[in-house]
């Protein structure tokens, strides 16, 4: 791949770091912050579920997803009402363990929780992720609801594209963009 100055630039690999969570304990405490214990206990519970998914557990790790997400979320929310020195967490591990419950309400063909789930993923995001959008889509999708699948799309495309997009999701999008195309059509004929 040739840049615009005319030098070579390579793909990037992206590498995924695993934290435990002592370190993360670490990391957070290092500058005086305090972590919530119902925010670790949370993320321990979507990392529970990611492996509960992993083994073919669906309905196991959407409820896993379920309640930790809510653990952290209200933990988060306690947290911002206490003392300065607490670390509040950002939301993009939420976001994708909300992601990830519809993905597994979806396995466990439970298609209205899958699509609640990805909404909810979406207002997490601030409707800033387009991964989310995915997931709406693919529960809409799988709920027959071509208007609802047809929108989430169209919110995703209006999104400006990450230049920097991992390939697999390039090429999902380029098939989402074939589907919109096609769902443009059918919905316009009704």
């Amino acid at each position: 791949v040739v840049d615009e100055a005319g030098g070579e630039k390579r793909d990037r690999r992206v590498v995924h770091k695993r934290v435990d969570d002592e370190s993360m304990l670490r990391i957070l405490q290092e500058d005086g912050s305090t972590v919530p214990e119902d925010l670790v206990r949370g993320y321990d519970m979507v990392r529970e579920a990611g492996e509960a998914a992993k083994a073919k557990r669906h309905e196991e790790a959407a409820e896993l997803y379920a309640e930790g997400i809510r653990l952290a979320l209200d933990a988060q929310v306690d947290s911002r009402n206490e003392e300065e020195g607490t670390a509040v967490v950002g939301p993009e591990w939420l976001v994708r363990a909300r992601r990830d419950e519809s993905a597994a309400r979806l396995a466990a063909r439970d298609k209205e929780g899958a699509s609640r789930a990805a909404q909810e993923a979406v207002e997490l995001s601030g409707r800033k992720d387009p991964l989310s959008f995915e997931a709406l889509a693919q529960a809409r999708a799988a709920l027959k609801d071509s208007e609802g699948e047809l929108e989430a799309l169209r919110r995703m495309f209006d999104l400006p594209e990450d230049p920097e997009m991992p390939r697999d999701v390039a090429n999902r999008r380029r098939e989402w963009g074939f589907r919109k195309a096609r769902l443009e059509r059918e919905v316009g004929s009704n």
